[in-house]
């Protein structure tokens, strides 16, 4: 299983080829486990995304096939190293360190895509948004990615990310829901 994370904001165009974060599934806390802040940065935030789960095996797939590669989806929170990530930049130096980290994702619960829903209003430890589904671009970000990789079933792909973060702070709780229902609820030690 892995997970591609497309570092392209909502709403913004394609471009040709998609910069991609690769996080490994040792990178996810799930089941409302909590968060250690890891000792490696001291500036921390979250960002809420919107993550697609892949229920079958695909690759080279047209757009308009899209749809049939996912079943659900969910809130995530994409933890990031604030002064770990401007030093690597800085330094022109890869980042996978400061994106891949374990508990670099956390995922909520998996809500099933049965009935299209036009409209996701977030609240992710109270940032939120109101964003199209089709603004996510999940169709034809599987469509870019399956050019390059093979989807498997479990895989999680984030087609995009929502412009806010906020600051981490330790013997916290935050909850996230998408439409009013929880997805997400931990606490960070």
């Amino acid at each position: 299983m892995k997970i591609m994370a497309v570092n392209r904001t909502i709403g913004s165009p394609f471009g040709n080829i998609l910069p991609v974060d690769m996080i490994p599934d040792s990178a996810i806390i799930r089941d409302h486990k909590p968060f250690f802040i890891p000792e490696f940065a001291s500036d921390w935030t979250f960002s809420p995304v919107i993550a697609f789960r892949i229920h079958r095996l695909g690759k080279n797939i047209a757009e308009r096939f899209a749809p049939r590669y996912y079943d659900a989806y969910t809130l995530g929170l994409r933890i990031r190293p604030c002064d770990l990530l401007t030093e690597l930049n800085s330094n022109n130096l890869p980042t996978g360190i400061a994106t891949a980290f374990d508990g670099a994702f956390i995922q909520g619960e998996w809500m099933p895509l049965d009935t299209p829903c036009d409209k996701l209003s977030i609240d992710a430890g109270g940032l939120t948004a109101d964003i199209d589904f089709a603004d996510t671009g999940i169709d034809r970000t599987i469509a870019q990615l399956s050019r390059y990789f093979t989807f498997k079933i479990g895989d999680i792909v984030i087609p995009c990310a929502i412009p806010a973060e906020k600051a981490i702070s330790i013997n916290t709780s935050v909850t996230g829901t998408i439409n009013g229902t929880e997805c997400i609820n931990f606490k960070i030690k």
